[in-house]
């Protein structure tokens, strides 16, 4: 009898172990089992390498076990491995806040509240804009992913809602993304006039105007990560943030995936010179090696009691490790490295756009691009056939992410790759949408 091959083994043991609903086969995004990262490049438990275009859900944006972060994360396990901010302060913390405060955008005084990942960060915000302005309703977006705790899970409309809306905040107002590509209203960017924007500014105005009714904050990813990598137009951020200003309406911003370089700047704000009252930031804040997420916002909505606090928040490790990943991002020069890189891979997948049928739209900012994959001119999504790409960019040496109820591949590969890996990468999605376009013809 022939011998199983280590990742048959180790699956069996999986299947019986692993929760079903996360680890289901319809459900698991790279079809092996990883063993091994440095840099941009992972390896499978069978010893073969890939090209990472994933970044580890956008959190290794300084490259897998980046040494600097290492080396700092060893020192601080001699000697102060694990302490809660709220019993005890520690140095890490305490620089780290005033660090995240200096670099964010926002001319005003800040205060920074630590937790460990980007669904806490987002519960701490509610929490924070609640706490304020003593009203209950939320203004989220459709297609906006927030987290999957029932706070953070309330303000996302997404598919992981299903099954869960009983559970979840029910005080939100849900508000068309501005997806130019499928307009929820059937307009065309930019002779549209932004009319998703006249829609929300009528509804917060007769929310506002009720005297039952008020708003505490409005929750906004810059750019839509899990959807499938939606890009607003410039002027919709812009004049969101003018309207949150004029209602009083706490204006909060989820840079948990768009942080720290991914979009060729160190924050997605900066592309269109507006700042936040409250600011989420997770994924890559622990340099892809331990969790690590913070708010940053105005001190005078940090100043009243919230429920922000955690075993974890501002341990001494993560801290260190949050510290070390600004120092390589701003040392390495990161996002404008993200920009260039970004700009060459926009630029070579739109013109793939023109040869190949099956890529309807290509859109990002710095090396967060995603590739929307149709069947024909009338944009009918192909799920099938973009997950035919994703397996034969794996079979390939490629990883890419391709959530499996959509049809949008992203490509999010470390700031810190190479042009030679980036170019082979992009070789590779090619050829793999050449094989997959002729299976279909």
């Amino acid at each position: 009898m022939e011998e199983r091959s280590k990742t048959e083994q180790l699956r069996e043991i999986e299947r019986e172990y692993l929760f079903y609903s996360l680890y289901a086969e319809n459900m698991r995004i790279l079809d092996f089992i990883i063993s091994e990262s440095r840099g941009c490049i992972i390896k499978d438990i069978e010893g073969k390498s890939y090209i990472d275009f994933t970044s580890a859900f956008a959190v290794c944006n300084a490259g897998h076990s980046h040494p600097s972060i290492i080396k700092a994360v060893l020192e601080q396990l001699q000697t102060l491995p694990h302490m809660s901010g709220h019993l005890a302060r520690n140095e890490s913390m305490i620089l780290l806040a005033k660090k995240l405060c200096e670099i964010t955008p926002g001319n005003f005084k800040k205060r920074c509240a630590f937790r460990l990942s980007g669904a806490e960060a987002v519960e701490t915000a509610l929490s924070i804009a609640r706490a304020n302005k003593r009203a209950p309703i939320i203004v989220s977006f459709l297609g906006d992913y927030h987290g999957l705790t029932m706070g953070s899970l309330g303000v996302s409309f997404m598919s992981w809602r299903t099954g869960f809306q009983s559970f979840v905040t029910p005080a939100t107002f849900p508000a068309p993304y501005p997806y130019c590509y499928r307009c929820y209203l059937n307009q065309e960017y930019p002779d549209c006039g932004l009319s998703c924007f006249a829609y929300l500014e009528k509804a917060i105005e007769a929310i506002t105007n009720s005297p039952e009714l008020d708003i505490a904050g409005l929750i906004i990813e810059p750019i839509e990560g899990e959807r499938g990598i939606i890009v607003p137009p410039d002027e919709y951020l812009v004049a969101l943030r003018k309207l949150c200003e004029e209602k009083g309406i706490i204006f909060i911003v989820d840079e948990i995936q768009t942080g720290f370089g991914r979009t060729g700047k160190m924050f997605a704000l900066e592309h269109v010179g507006i700042d936040a009252d409250l600011i989420c930031l997770g994924k890559a804040l622990g340099g892809g090696v331990l969790p690590l997420s913070a708010v940053i916002g105005k001190a005078e909505l940090l100043e009243k009691p919230a429920l922000c606090c955690g075993t974890f928040a501002g341990y001494p490790l993560g801290c260190r490790a949050g510290l070390t990943t600004i120092e390589v991002v701003q040392s390495e020069k990161l996002p404008e490295r993200a920009l260039e890189l970004g700009n060459y891979a926009l630029k070579r997948l739109r013109e793939m756009m023109d040869s190949y049928r099956l890529i309807g739209d290509v859109r990002g900012k710095g090396l967060m691009i995603g590739v929307e994959i149709v069947k024909d001119e009338k944009k009918t999504r192909a799920p099938e056939e973009a997950k035919r790409i994703q397996l034969e960019m794996q079979k390939g040496g490629v990883a890419a992410i391709l959530h499996p109820m959509h049809n949008v591949i992203r490509l999010q590969p470390p700031l810190t790759i190479t042009r030679e890996q980036l170019d082979k990468g992009l070789e590779v999605f090619e050829s793999s949408v050449k094989k997959v376009e002729k299976q279909k013809l």
